[in-house]
């Protein structure tokens, strides 16, 4: 038999795509990959905004409404706003884009910038 052939497209995620592939192949055999290279892992940021997103997801699952995501979880140490004011925010706005973007963890992923479908 004989082993798996891969085929990485040549473009600007190649690196990205060569390193998980060697991973996914070191896991296969057994074996446990070396440390991720800074470009395999997401920053700090990525991470918590992600953390964020997860929590945003389970809360609105719990029932949450968008303006206790907003003073909860994205703005834990701000002063609650109400009516009109809360309405024309830009802290509302700011939680429902990161909720859209939230939203697309659940299988939207593939409409993200950057993700090829072809692949």
């Amino acid at each position: 038999m004989n082993p798996p052939a891969f085929l990485i497209p040549d473009d600007k995620f190649t690196p990205l795509r060569s390193e998980a592939l060697n991973r996914l192949q070191l896991a296969l055999g057994g074996r446990s990959p070396p440390k991720p290279s800074p470009h395999f892992s997401p920053s700090t940021y990525q991470c918590r905004r992600l953390a964020n997103m997860l929590a945003m997801l389970d809360a609105r699952e719990a029932g949450a409404t968008i303006r206790e995501l907003a003073f909860t979880l994205v703005y834990p140490n701000s002063r609650l706003l109400r009516g009109a004011e809360w309405k024309a925010s830009g802290e509302k706005r700011h939680v429902l884009r990161l909720l859209r973007s939230a939203l697309k963890l659940r299988g939207g992923y593939r409409t993200f910038p950057g993700f090829d479908c072809s692949i």
